[in-house]
């Protein structure tokens, strides 16, 4: 025997030994393997688990997207304001997608971040209320987008309709301090709610990472270049800490501006979405509304005023007062427009 094959000899690795059943781990089942490596019993069991580990994967990805995202901050922000997880309570994947619409449509009316901010999200119950036991919830039939000042008019107050839970379902275990952080409050709304339902939204909904988080952590390294405390970065609007990091890289940062929307246009797009949950007729006052909305427009065109913006601030102040849960009466705002337009 030449010396090469004694080295071959001598390092070939010793054949391991098979064992006479293993399981599968994929199905649990008892088989005997083919090799010593063999850890399915089949290839249907090999790709199913592989299929398995991939959404397991993805699924986990989508939960992080969820928690990371700005509609979850937002969704957290409202619960610490309340106090409660209750205000989530009930939701399905279904109701978490209207209410994302709504949120969508608050960024929109907004112009996505500008430094102004012109609409609030508001309540038709209340979150808390002046008084009674009952307590507005986070979803798409309690809330509708509105003017700042309309909103801040409003209050506390409560006329009807809205969406709520007493505060006799609500648990001491799920009480929300003013002083938890936004993560900690996203983590429990997740247990809450359960990580199916949040999953299964993020995948429908296609929630991504806030960019306003990616920027305040990227900032948060430069404060003193910036001549800032961590305070005042946190108080920026989105556009504002866009402009921030163009400012540190010397370059100009590139801003969408939206310019909004216009009043009338949001008070009859909420108008819309709420008739599908009031008995009172609000649809019926959407023609009148766009009416003058074109009304509203031609004034832009003319040397006359041909409604005055005393009677159109009038109309839109009623309107958002149905909005808010009075009664709908069309006979009222045919009182006020008469005179300045054919109905």
């Amino acid at each position: 025997m030449s010396g090469l094959q004694k080295k071959k000899q001598t390092t070939a690795k010793p054949r391991k030994k098979l064992n006479t059943t293993k399981k599968c781990k994929a199905c649990r089942k008892t088989f005997r393997p083919a090799t010593a490596w063999q850890t399915y019993c089949q290839e249907a069991c090999k790709t199913a688990r592989s299929t398995a580990d991939k959404r397991k994967a993805l699924d986990a990805s989508r939960l992080e997207r969820f928690m990371t995202s700005a509609f979850a901050y937002w969704m957290a922000g409202e619960a610490q304001r309340a106090g409660r997880l209750e205000i989530v309570k009930g939701h399905t994947v279904e109701s978490l997608l209207a209410l994302y619409d709504v949120y969508k449509y608050y960024l929109r009316a907004n112009g996505y971040g500008e430094d102004s901010r012109l609409y609030a999200m508001a309540h038709v119950h209340p979150v808390k209320p002046a008084d009674g036991d009952y307590i507005g919830v986070l979803f798409a039939e309690n809330l509708f987008v509105c003017p700042e000042l309309p909103n801040k008019q409003h209050g506390n107050q409560y006329f009807g309709y809205g969406k709520c839970i007493h505060r006799a379902h609500t648990s001491p275990a799920n009480f929300v301090s003013e002083d938890e952080s936004r993560k900690t409050i996203i983590r429990r709304i997740v247990c809450y709610l359960g990580e199916d339902v949040v999953v299964e939204f993020a995948k429908k909904a296609k929630v991504q990472p806030a960019q306003r988080i990616k920027r305040i952590s990227h900032l948060e390294l430069f404060l003193d270049e910036l001549g800032m405390t961590l305070d005042e970065l946190h108080d920026c609007s989105t556009v504002k800490l866009g402009q921030l990091q163009a400012q540190l890289a010397g370059k100009e940062a590139f801003v969408i501006t939206s310019g909004g929307k216009d009043q009338f246009g949001v008070l009859i797009h909420e108008l819309q979405r709420h008739a599908e949950f009031r008995p009172d007729g609000i649809a019926e006052l959407v023609p009148l509304l766009e009416q003058l909305q074109e009304r509203t427009a031609a004034n832009f065109l003319s040397s006359v005023e041909i409604v005055p913006q005393k009677v159109i601030d009038k109309v839109a102040l009623y309107g958002w007062k149905v909005m808010h849960g009075q009664q709908a009466d069309l006979d009222h705002v045919r009182d006020l427009l008469k005179l300045y337009m054919p109905l």
